[in-house]
Order: C-alpha cells, then structure tokens, then sequence
C-alpha cells in the first residue's frame, strides 16, 4: 500500500468510529441490548457486521417515544453497524415474530424503527438499510413481496427480508448482496 491508500483506510475508520460514536451518544445506554432475541424468536449476531449498536425498542419509555415521535407500533430492535459493503453505516430494524401476524402492521413497526434511526444516526454519505423479519416460518415472503410501499430510510423504500427464527442476520444480509446495495 502507498502512504495514501493508508491514509484513505485510516480515515474511512476514522468515519465509521464517528458514525457509530454518534449514535452511542443519540441512544441511551438502557436502550442498548448485546442479543436479539424474544419470547419464542431470535436472530443470531455472530458474524454480523461489527462494531454495531443494538437498540431493543420495547426499553423506550413514554416520554423516549414521544421525544422521536414514534407512534404505537414500533420494532423490536434496530441494528447499526459502521462500514458495510463499502458504504459508511448499515441500519436493520428488526420485528421478531413468533405466531401469527398481519403485513401491514410489521410494516409500520418496521418504520417506526427506520424512523427511530433517521433521529439516532448522523448524515452520512452512504448507507446499506435493510428491514428484517424473523418469524418461525418464511411462507409469508410472498406477502412481505407484494407490500407496495416497503419501509423508507431516506428515501430508499426496501420490503422486509424475511429469515427463520434463529438464523443468523447475516443470512438476510446475503440476500440484499446479491440484489445490490443502495
């Protein structure tokens, strides 16, 4: 490597540090969880992205959902991690289902979620968004398909990837690869 190619690596480090930095400081430390799991649901974060940030959105009090401005309906967790696929951050809402549910409203949760990190995480140049959800069976990927409207993170609409409760989310990450970033 060249003295330059360092100096570029150091940097784009020095940004993902910022980045992530900047949402420790937006989200509150009760907030922050180290696993992704639910009652009868997980997603596994071995060999996620790292460093990342976990948000479990059920420890939001009151008062912390109407300071976002969040409504009723939120995810269960939002996923940010720094320097993903050459972009500068990666944000997943995640909804963990463990029996039956309805689209529309995992979709509003799922953007309740992107919501909650358009307030939590700084302008940046280039992002990856992926909303993910886990439930005990994929039959409904078909229905998560047909959502018209997706879930929007500054301007990029994405319908949900669905996993299998338990599977890793890198698992729902290598479909987004294979789609192309943003």
């Amino acid at each position: 490597m060249t003295g330059q190619q360092y100096t570029d690596a150091d940097n784009k480090s020095r940004n993902v540090t910022a980045v992530l930095e900047d949402v420790k400081a937006n989200v509150r430390s009760r907030w922050m969880a180290s696993k992704c799991d639910g009652k009868q649901c997980s997603v596994a974060l071995d060999n996620a992205p790292r460093p990342f940030v976990l948000t479990q959105m059920d420890r939001l009090t009151a008062i912390d959902i109407e300071a976002f401005g969040l409504g009723e309906r939120r995810c269960d967790y939002v996923y940010i991690a720094g320097r993903y696929q050459e972009k500068d951050v990666l944000i997943v809402p995640i909804e963990l289902k463990s029996g039956g549910y309805k689209t529309r409203e995992v979709s509003e949760q799922l953007q309740a979620g992107a919501e909650f990190a358009e307030r939590v995480v700084p302008s940046v140049r280039s992002f990856v968004f992926v909303p993910v959800v886990a439930a005990p069976t994929t039959v409904r990927r078909y229905l998560f398909r047909q959502l018209r409207h997706g879930v929007a993170f500054r301007g990029v609409k994405r319908p949900p990837e669905l996993i299998r409760c338990g599977e890793r989310l890198r698992t729902a990450l290598e479909g987004v690869r294979m789609k192309g970033g943003e």
